[in-house]
């Protein structure tokens, strides 16, 4: 998940900076062995991500300052990347998608 993330926003970073377009990053995460790793830049729970991830944890606290990020902690109730990453009740996945605004149609108007 996290480094995913880091591979995406760093892509439209760099398009945000082509177009001259100010932004803010503010990086959400529910779990707290990672979001400390981040911080920190080591976790022995986590040294295996340089093998099987191909990045190693130093790099994402460096990268979060060049991009001036904060980091910050999410609750899993709140957490929309989930929806992504994980396999969810269809009562939370509609909950997500209400939230983002993707709403079923009624069922009058459904097609198929």
């Amino acid at each position: 998940g996290i480094v995913d993330g880091l591979r995406t926003a760093d892509e439209v970073i760099d398009l945000l900076n082509f177009f001259r377009i100010k932004y803010k990053v503010l990086l959400l995460c529910d779990n707290d062995a990672a979001r400390l790793a981040i911080e920190r830049g080591y976790s022995s729970k986590l040294s295996y991500m340089s093998k099987t991830r191909q990045i190693h944890l130093g790099w994402i606290p460096l990268y979060l300052w060049t991009i001036n990020a904060q980091v910050s902690r999410i609750s899993t109730h709140f957490n929309l990347s989930d929806m992504f990453t994980k396999v969810l009740p269809i009562q939370k996945l509609q909950e997500f998608l209400e939230w983002i605004g993707l709403v079923t149609p009624p069922e009058h108007i459904k097609c198929g």
